[in-house]
């Protein structure tokens, strides 16, 4: 199927001209009858400015127009066809439909527009229906150069799959390279996604969805992944509702993937301290009381506070408070190793650690290890409340026995009970609790 997503009223396909727009180039293509219908010359592959449509249009239409082109490039929702008048070369006015129920394509330069046009007068009163492509190939690859796509179609029944000139070179390869099957195709997925992927096809082959979109990793020539997003239409089903033929667009989105996890992993740091931050613990605490590699183990929480925190900040200062809490996150982080436990900002001057497979005994002696690595850094404090003088963290531990979901509030209250203790008791102090289950 081509970048233009091909519609038409029903049974009137032969009336019905396609055109795609960059908004990034202001530049239109449409397909042949697009042309005739608007009433201008020239092949399918000259590009047309976008003023020279709107010169065309009756000055009445011209804002509708323009809205839906802008509503539906700027994603903000899609826009309701619009008919207007289009001026014929011999003078007087032709009703055009133009379609906007399409979703925009990202490229590099803008959103890849596409709809359809057609003869208002032609046009019954009937819900849109996807046809098959009419689109030549000289027009479908010139258009597919434009948006950056890649094409395809699948005949279930032959098992075979037809791919335009610009969907094996996405992946470094040749045109023609890949075996033009259902299985060159499966092959080239990641070993993660493969069975995910199958078994969604699996499902929208019997289902009643016209159109479907799934996410996944292909192999590139030189042994990469990339992710690509996969839009596809269902177009003819047997008396059973079995699929036989579908369309589809496959766009690469490695880009967008990894901007994507760049932002949630961006919006798991404390950018103070740059260790995780609350939400990065509490996504951490229930993966692991909802893993089936962890319920039913050990786990233990330390909360740790620093100590004197508030004369710290009154006697030196809020931006030396910062610099003190950003030395103590990294005296944690450098004895917490990562692969035994997950160290947090759990808010203000309190820090979190989750520690999975340790009892209550393991966990105590993390928590005085940490206790010793502050003290030894021997920071300056001229306003603690003790004889010490230094900065010092105070921790308390919780432990269960016995991971499980439901006891998530009560394990954080446990902790934060024992870490009131070792205030309690006079700072520079460790209490544990075990939690019972």
């Amino acid at each position: 199927m081509s970048p233009i997503t091909e519609r038409s009223y029903a049974g009137r396909a032969a009336t019905t001209g396609f055109w795609s727009w960059n908004d990034g180039s202001d530049l239109l293509h449409f397909d042949t009858l697009g042309r005739q219908l608007i009433g201008v010359d020239g092949p399918p592959h000259r590009p047309m400015p976008l003023d020279t449509l709107f010169r065309r249009l009756h000055a009445d239409d011209r804002e509708p127009v323009r809205d839906g082109l802008m509503l539906l490039a700027r994603r903000r929702r899609r826009s309701p066809a619009v008919t207007c008048r289009v001026q014929r070369p011999g003078g007087g006015w032709n009703r055009l439909t133009f379609d906007f129920d399409h979703p925009p394509v990202p490229t590099i330069s803008g959103s890849a527009v596409t709809g359809a046009v057609c003869d208002a007068g032609s046009v019954p009163r009937a819900p849109l229906q996807p046809v098959l492509p009419t689109l030549d190939a000289e027009e479908v690859e010139a258009i597919s150069g434009i948006v950056k796509v890649g094409i395809w179609q699948y005949d279930a029944a032959a098992g075979t799959v037809r791919r335009n000139a610009c969907w094996e070179p996405m992946l470094g390869y040749d045109v023609g390279e890949i075996a033009p099957t259902f299985e060159g195709w499966a092959g080239l997925l990641h070993p993660d996604d493969h069975d995910r992927v199958l078994q969604e096809l699996d499902e929208i082959a019997v289902h009643t969805c016209s159109t479907f979109r799934q996410e996944y990793r292909l192999r590139h020539r030189d042994g990469s992944y990339r992710w690509m997003s996969d839009r596809g239409r269902i177009v003819q089903r047997d008396a059973d509702n079995r699929m036989l033929r579908s369309s589809g667009l496959l766009i690469d989105i490695t880009d967008e993937v990894a901007t994507r996890e760049a932002a949630v992993a961006l919006s798991s740091i404390d950018p103070l301290t740059g260790i995780g931050n609350r939400r990065r613990f509490e996504a951490e605490l229930s993966r692991l009381m909802g893993s089936a590699d962890h319920v039913g183990h050990p786990l233990a929480l330390l909360l740790a506070d620093v100590d004197w925190f508030k004369n710290y900040n009154d006697r030196y200062g809020h931006p030396a408070g910062d610099e003190c809490l950003r030395r103590v996150a990294a005296i944690l982080s450098t004895e917490i190793d990562a692969d035994c436990g997950t160290l947090a900002r759990f808010g203000g001057e309190e820090f979190a650690v989750l520690l999975p497979l340790h009892d209550l005994h393991g966990a105590r002696r993390m928590a005085e290890r940490l206790c010793r690595a502050v003290e030894a850094a021997a920071m300056p404090h001229r306003a603690a409340g003790d004889d010490r003088q230094i900065v010092t963290i105070s921790v308390g531990v919780a432990a269960l026995p016995r991971a499980a979901p439901e006891h998530i509030e009560h394990l954080i209250a446990v902790a934060d009970a024992s870490l009131y203790r070792a205030k309690r008791g006079g700072r520079n102090a460790v209490a544990a609790t075990g939690v019972r289950c």
